[in-house]
């Protein structure tokens, strides 16, 4: 009894996101079940540890966990937490930038989780394998599987794999340039997430939410949104969570053209990130420190940050990533009066990413390119791509964007 009112303290405390008070409840849990030899119950709460120490930023610590709750699982034939324990595991593969390993262990979670007949686990790990795919630029099989997870989490009344679903449609909603549906599915994915009080998920939300606003050009509105969950999350102690919304912050900075913010920012989410080991954040991060160290006229410092980066994604198939840090790159060419390699660079990304339905992340590309054809002299060539910039973000909703290639073609 003992041991099972411990793990409920404990499950209790992690989803209101308060990981330090839980710690020591769910490792007395662990030990309890394990003196009593009950596996099934040792096996769920060392599953809560590594829930705990992931939300207390300690990734590596957490995916040796989750892989000590796979083996008992496995070991004691227990399908359903062994599908949890599956979700979990591909989760930290896929932030340290193994996405195959990802896509594989959350294929294995969602055949174990249908064997049981576990709707939950299946539209969880449905809905974090959707997000995967769009990261590798496949957009159809992303759209599916979050489709899918939408109406099984509904099916079921489970509002909280319901609002991950929403949150994610939100981000990648944005991302194929639909912001106004993105902006929809924020807003009820936070509402649910305020309904059944989740904090940290709610920072989430809001730091989604910002980046919306931030593409809509309300930066006052994105700085709220991004200011209020990052004090949440340190609140909370989630380290990761706050060098993610570190990073949006620092584009929020650039964007404003407050430089120093941008390299705090980004130095400080550099920091927690390595400490993760999660390359693709980190490579995002220094991407960002290179922008800003450019427009700093430190050119000895971008060029270091965009190694930095390059060296982190070489093992990584994220591609949106990848761009972003070659979309820095360009920027940095572009600020050492290097032209026409700053064009080429960015031609050939525009390119590459007409083909991954990652429209957002192609107007800014585009945007850049026409500031560097224009740089490098191709006036005409620069005016037609900023004028039509302009007018298709217009349309689309992304404000900040249009009024940025307006106001690159005014003398």
């Amino acid at each position: 009894l003992l041991a099972r009112s411990r793990t409920q303290e404990c499950a209790a405390l992690i989803n209101l996101g308060e990981p330090d008070k839980a710690r020591p409840l769910c490792d007395e849990a662990r030990q309890l079940n394990t003196d009593a030899g009950d596996q099934r119950g040792a096996a769920k709460a060392v599953n809560l540890v590594a829930n705990a120490a992931w939300q207390q930023g300690k990734i590596a610590e957490a995916k040796q966990l989750y892989e000590q709750a796979l083996n008992i699982s496995q070991t004691i034939g227990d399908k359903i937490d062994e599908a949890g324990a599956l979700n979990n595991l591909a989760n930290i593969l896929d932030d340290q930038g193994d996405h195959d390993g990802a896509i594989k262990t959350y294929r294995k979670s969602i055949q174990v989780a249908k064997e049981r007949d576990d709707k939950a686990g299946t539209a969880l790990a449905q809905q974090n394998l959707g997000v995967v795919f769009f990261e590798k630029g496949d957009a159809k099989s992303g759209s599916a599987m979050l489709q899918n997870a939408i109406q099984m989490s509904r099916q079921i009344g489970d509002k909280s794999t319901e609002a991950t679903v929403l949150n994610n449609l939100c981000m990648l909603s944005m991302d194929a340039g639909e912001l106004r549906k993105a902006k929809i599915n924020c807003e009820d994915s936070l509402r649910l997430r305020r309904e059944i009080d989740s904090k940290p998920d709610m920072a989430r939300s809001l730091t989604t939410r910002g980046s919306v606003q931030l593409a809509e050009g309300n930066l006052v509105g994105a700085g709220k949104d991004y200011g209020d969950a990052l004090k949440m999350q340190q609140t909370l102690g989630q380290k990761a969570d706050m060098a993610y919304t570190q990073i949006a912050l620092g584009r929020l900075a650039l964007a404003g053209q407050h430089y120093a913010d941008a390299q705090k920012l980004a130095s400080d989410a550099i920091t927690a990130l390595a400490a993760e080991k999660d390359a693709g954040g980190e490579a995002e991060a220094h991407a960002i420190l290179a922008q800003a160290d450019a427009a700093l006229k430190n050119m000895a410092g971008a060029e270091t940050e965009i190694a930095s980066a390059k060296k982190l994604m070489e093992s990584s198939s994220d591609k949106k990533t990848r761009f972003r840090v070659e979309l820095a790159e360009a920027q940095v060419d572009l600020e050492s009066g290097k032209n026409e390699e700053a064009v080429a660079k960015l031609e050939k990304v525009e390119k590459e990413i007409g083909t991954t339905g990652m429209v957002a992340l192609g107007l800014e590309v585009r945007l850049a390119l026409g500031k560097a054809q224009m740089q490098a002299g191709k006036n005409l060539q620069a005016r037609t791509q900023l004028d039509t910039l302009s007018r298709n973000a217009k349309d689309k909703g992304f404000l900040l964007i249009s009024e940025e290639a307006a106001k690159a073609t005014r003398p």
